[in-house]
């Protein structure tokens, strides 16, 4: 008698399964747009972290350096989410706080919005000062946005420095135009900081790293590259802006410098107002000898 091997499963149950499988990954990718569009955007993740610098003074070990970047305002982030977001800052009382660009999404929006975005940013305290810098969304004509930082008690850092004392311990900050829009002139914006002090530099694109060196700064902090804003596990991130994607998240050391640099995956979205396993980001930094 022939052995017959019968299907475990007809034709018709088949194709009624697969219509069924057809129908839940359509929703669960639907689910996961839903998410992608409208929640992940809008959970802000809080890391905190401690970063050790060899040079930094005693009289600023244990100090809190609060670093956001990328606000994009306009896109994801209005004026809802931004008084939440420095309601949020101040209740870390942090001692600095340091924006590393990208105020706006698009430059037509800085005339429209700029008292607004600058009395709220105005509203952040911290008693050893804010520094910022510029991204590349933020160039037009006449640099609006610095007006918009400086007037919310900001130090907007162009190729230059400043020093910040506590307890007569000096620490530097130092901040470059755009990699991509503007003139970074990092040996100018060093000129005058003692040999052997401490620097902190802010610089929008995180890849700009492999070009310092490691007896001028002590670490840099970074944006630009939203961590890719859509991710894939084991994939890492789908894309990332030029000069954003050596370094595209999290704190690691530069290649050739061996200097520290931590990128900030930022608060708001550009070009698409998606996240996707890259939520936005603020980081709480503990200084540490």
């Amino acid at each position: 008698m022939e052995n017959k091997i019968k299907p475990t499963i007809s034709r018709r149950q088949f194709l009624k399964k697969g219509g069924r499988w057809g129908i839940g990954a359509a929703i669960g990718m639907g689910s996961l747009s839903s998410y992608g569009l409208w929640l992940e955007p809008h959970w802000v993740e809080w890391i905190k972290i401690t970063i050790s610098l060899p040079r930094l003074p005693g009289a600023f070990v244990g100090k809190k350096l609060l670093h956001f970047s990328d606000l994009h305002f306009g896109t994801t982030v209005k004026e809802k989410q931004l008084a939440q977001l420095v309601a949020d800052i101040n209740e870390e009382k942090p001692d600095l706080v340091c924006f590393t660009g990208d105020l706006y999404d698009k430059r037509s929006a800085m005339a429209a919005t700029g008292r607004a975005v600058s009395a709220e940013l105005d509203r952040i305290d911290a008693p050893l000062g804010k520094y910022s810098i510029l991204g590349n969304h933020d160039y037009s004509d006449g640099l609006p946005a610095v007006g918009v930082l400086e007037e919310a008690g900001f130090e907007v850092l162009l190729n230059r420095h400043v020093k910040v004392t506590h307890k007569e311990k000096d620490l530097y900050m130092v901040g470059l135009e755009d990699l991509m829009l503007g003139d970074p002139q990092l040996l100018q914006a060093l000129a005058g900081i003692p040999a052997g002090a401490c620097s902190i530099l802010l610089m929008h694109e995180p890849d700009f790293i492999d070009a310092v060196d490691a007896t001028q700064v002590d670490l840099q902090l970074s944006g630009h590259s939203h961590g890719g804003q859509i991710r894939l596990p084991l994939v890492g991130p789908l894309l990332t802006p030029p000069y954003g994607g050596k370094y595209p998240e999290g704190l690691a050391r530069g290649e050739k410098s061996g200097v520290q640099v931590y990128t900030s995956r930022g608060v708001g979205t550009t070009i698409l107002p998606v996240r996707l396993f890259c939520r936005p980001q603020v980081t709480v930094i503990t200084l540490q000898q």
